[in-house]
């Protein structure tokens, strides 16, 4: 239900994505048949965050919400 991999153009010094194998554009286009889905990716966040090089100092969880164009 969702992938999880380093990004190729990092802000920070560990900087994971975490994304629906569904395609939602925005997380304002989201609606109840996603609620599995997004509780799904939430626990997936979780997940990644057990690893050792973010379970000493935590994460930040970021959520973005829209449409690139270019």
């Amino acid at each position: 239900m969702a992938l999880a991999f380093k990004d190729i153009s990092p802000q920070a010094p560990v900087h994971i994505l975490v994304i629906p194998k569904e395609p939602i554009p925005k997380l304002a286009d989201a609606g109840d048949q996603h609620q599995a889905l997004l509780g799904h990716l939430l626990l997936t966040v979780k997940r990644v965050g057990l690893s050792p090089e973010l379970k000493k100092k935590g994460y930040a969880l970021l959520c973005v919400s829209y449409v690139r164009s270019d």
